[in-house]
Parts: C-alpha cells; structure tokens; sequence
C-alpha cells in the first residue's frame, strides 16, 4: 500500500476479514493522505471478488488498478498503466512479477509474464487432509521462462492489473458472480476476450511476496469450487460447460456442498452475465480454439514441472500398491506421479494395472474397485 500510495491515491475495501466485530475500522490502517477505507455492506467476509466489485463499482475513477498485498513496484508504474489504457480502453493490463521471500529478497529465477488459460487438468494437492489430486475445469496457470515477443497474453495474473471502469461494466461486471475466493483471472480473461478485448502485459516488473500471513482469512474450498462452478454456468456455451463440469466432478468433494453454495440469488447474477456475454460478437467456440489450451489429464510434478518421462525401474523395488486418486510414491514422494504401463486384469473386488512413477521409475499396481 505504501508503494501504491507513493503513485496515487488509494482505496482499501474492507469487508471484515481483520475485525472481531462488524463495523469496526481496521486498526492497522492509519489515516493518511490519499488512503480511503471503503467499509463493506455485508456482516461477513464475502472474498476478493465481492470486495473488488464494490470498490470498482463505486469509485469515481475512470481507471482502476488491483493489487495483492505485500507487494513492490518500479517508479512510475500507475502512470505508464493509465497512459496505455488511455489509448486502448478494451484492455485489461498485467504486470510481469518477481517472486520474493518472506524478508523481500528476489527468488532466483521465479519471474512470472502473465498467466495462461487451460482446460481439463489433473492437479496434484498438498494440504492438512494429506496428498489428493483434483480436477481443474478451467484454471490460469503462470507463465515461467522467457518474456514473451508477443504482449497480447491469454490471461492477467491475480497480483497486479488494471482497467478502464466502463471497460469492467461493458464486460457485465463479472466479479458480481464470485464470492469466498478465486477466480478473478479466468473470469477477466473469458469475459474480456467474449466481449471483444485482450489481455495485455506491460513492460513492468513487480515484486511479490508469495504465501505471505494473512490474520482472519479463511480459504474455503467448497467456496473456491463453488466459483469455478460459476464461471462455468456464466459461459454462453451450456453444452461446453456441462462437458468441462463432468471433467471437475470427478474431484474429491461433495458437489451438493458446492451447488448448495450457488443461491437463486447468486444464479440471477449469473445467469444475468451469462445472457450478456451471449449478446457479444465474439462466442465461445472462438474462444477455446484462441485461449484455452487443451491439456486433457497432463500432469506435471509440483517441484521441477518438468514434462513426465519415465525412466527405467529399479530391480530392487518392491512394488507399490497404489488407490486412486490420492497417491505419492514411496521411493522418491512425488505426488500423484504413477503412469500405467499395461491394460488392467480383473479380480474379484477391484481391477489392477501395472504402472511405474515417471520421475524414478518405482514400480505400482493402481488398484480400482471392480464396477
């Protein structure tokens, strides 16, 4: 906020996440000159998406630029976004960004330009309930390596980005249909492509602490799906959707949980976009074949995202018993690493077929219940 406030002045959406009681102003922020404390209208914290609604829906400024928290820019950085969406006001900017540790050092070599869309992925998960796998409908995924030659991206990422305000109403004012956490940057991404924009990377190079504290927030899964499912039913192509839904079922989690947490209300403001998206020159067809990259179940491990190959298998190893879709190997601890080499043998209660780890060859057997 500091940096922020350095360039322009700042608005600060405040939806409870950091008070113990409802109307209370955050306690961290002092008064300072440009700083604007927008309080919520609702009791509880209702995520990022809502938060960023409200703050870009009642600011007075033609141009709005979003940021994270616990983040560093160059000079001159609010002016140069405000310039070039002065002259192309169907963009949506991002920013290159620079990861950095916990004391603001740079990581070595974690520099991200933008983000990219795929479809249908098979993601290995690491969280307090152990290793699982889940399946990612549409999802952005940064961009590591090279700067890119070309600066039309396929998608923004969430740390910093910018646009005109009558841009985001023109788009049917997208983040109305998010709430908890989670996807801003696919919606942005779709809606602005739909609507007969682009997503642009700026020749800017931020800084970003990564897993940085945060004191009351709470990520809710069920939450996060509920708005990965959203963003699917807000698409024009029902057909598509329901295709790419069936893909995210298959995911470890109660799905009348998740559409137990899309209200009629909240179907209104989807439906409401999904109409509007619809009555846009640019349809979904397009948009998967210019976008979204088709990644059907492509897997990559979480420490190198290296492309998988699989080496040869020690002689020594015991075979391991694999139950999908949770699985880590035991010799080298990847998580859900296995590839079958071989068509499955039927037994009495389950089906067993061979298969070895791609990054160390460890030998397994992936049992599934016989249907």
């Amino acid at each position: 906020m500091t940096a922020a406030l350095a360039e322009s002045p700042v608005c600060v959406v405040y939806d409870g996440m950091e008070s113990p009681r409802f109307g209370e102003k955050p306690h961290r922020l002092a008064a300072r000159p440009g700083l604007r404390i927008l309080e919520s209208r609702w009791r509880e914290p209702r995520g990022c998406g809502q938060a960023r609604h409200y703050g870009i829906t009642t600011s007075a400024a033609d141009t709005v630029i979003i940021t994270d928290g616990h983040m560093t820019f160059p000079a001159g950085w609010v002016q140069r976004i405000a310039h070039h969406l002065a002259k192309h006001r169907k963009d949506v900017t991002c920013c290159s960004t620079q990861s950095l540790s916990a004391n603001w050092a740079p990581l070595a070599g974690e520099v991200y330009h933008g983000a990219y869309l795929a479809i249908n992925t098979v993601e290995p998960q690491v969280d307090i309930s152990g290793p699982h796998v889940e399946y990612f409908g549409i999802a952005a995924k940064w961009e590591s390596g090279p700067e890119p030659e070309s600066r039309t991206i396929q998608a923004p990422m969430g740390a910093c980005y910018g646009m005109r305000r009558e841009w985001y109403k023109a788009m049917g004012e997208p983040f109305e249909i998010l709430e908890a956490w989670g996807g801003e940057e696919e919606l942005l991404a779709l809606c602005g492509y739909l609507c007969g924009g682009r997503t642009y990377l700026m020749p800017l190079t931020c800084g970003h602490v990564h897993a940085a504290p945060h004191q009351g927030r709470v990520i809710h899964p069920a939450g996060r799906w509920a708005n990965r499912l959203a963003i699917l039913w807000a698409m024009p192509d029902m057909e598509a959707a329901r295709e790419i839904e069936n893909h995210m079922r298959q995911t470890a989690l109660k799905w009348s949980v998740i559409e137990g947490l899309i209200t009629d209300e909240r179907g209104e403001r989807i439906e409401r976009l999904r109409k509007h998206l619809a009555s846009q020159p640019r349809k979904w067809a397009k948009a998967c074949a210019a976008l979204v990259r088709p990644r059907k179940d492509f897997r990559l491990t979480a420490q190198t995202q290296e492309p998988r190959r699989i080496p040869p298998a020690p002689l020594s190893d015991k075979t391991q018993v694999v139950h999908r879709p949770a699985e880590v190997c035991a010799r080298c601890h990847s998580v859900n690493p296995f590839r079958k080499i071989g068509g499955p043998r039927r037994y009495a209660a389950f089906r067993v077929s061979p298969a070895r780890c791609w990054r160390c060859g460890h030998k397994a057997q992936i049992r599934t219940p016989a249907v």
